[in-house]
């Protein structure tokens, strides 16, 4: 039985996603072109207009662009921080030659990858490929950030209604808890809806009393 010769691992993670390419450069186009091979779609943008990028990505669909420069002048930083802050999705830097900081920099204003000097045709895909990994993976983790977030202040604003119940009410705190649970089955809302309204009504209630 003949068996199938076996797929890189780049070409698997890379087989059902589309690229965009922007660079002003056709020598280096094609080289970050040629090394895409294993890519479902590549879409080439022959300049640096993040208007175009932006429209182009979100048209496609893309799932990662590449942006390549000589060096990453003035225009190129304002244009990766259009593009970035525009898009959800990884973008991958590509230059020619930077200082020595430039690497920090865009990386933490938001690029998933910068490669100075380092354009092969072999490389491309694995650099691709671990972007998007590095790119999955902080998203994750701001996900999580937020919902820990967003966790801590819904607990936040429980408690303190809670404590208005058993304030206004002279309710033990599981009472309290618990008649905002059954409002909550009743009306068809959360337990955090109903908390928002009793603190809502207390400060309703609290600025009427001191108009009078």
């Amino acid at each position: 039985m003949h068996t199938p010769p076996e797929i890189p691992l780049d070409q698997r993670a890379l087989s059902d996603k589309t690229v965009l390419v922007a660079d002003p450069t056709e020598v280096r186009r094609q080289v970050l072109v040629s090394g895409l091979d294993a890519v479902r779609a590549v879409f080439v943008i022959d300049r640096l207009e993040p208007g175009i990028i932006i429209n182009q990505a979100q048209k496609s669909a893309a799932d990662l662009v590449i942006l390549g420069a000589d060096r990453p002048a003035d225009d190129f930083a304002r244009a990766f921080e259009t593009i970035v802050n525009a898009l959800t999705l990884p973008v991958v830097i590509f230059v020619d030659s930077a200082s020595s900081t430039a690497v920090g920099q865009y990386v933490r204003k938001g690029a998933s990858a910068f490669v100075v000097a380092g354009l092969a045709p072999d490389r491309i895909a694995l650099i691709c490929e671990a972007a998007l990994e590095r790119y999955r993976i902080l998203s994750a983790l701001q996900k999580e950030v937020i919902e820990s977030k967003n966790a801590l202040s819904a607990r936040k604003t429980i408690e303190r209604a809670k404590g208005l119940l058993m304030e206004q009410q002279g309710l033990r705190e599981a009472d309290a808890y618990e008649t905002m649970r059954r409002l909550a089955m009743t009306q068809g809302r959360t337990v955090l809806d109903i908390a928002k309204t009793v603190i809502g009504l207390a400060g309703t209630a609290r600025s009427y009393r001191d108009q009078n």
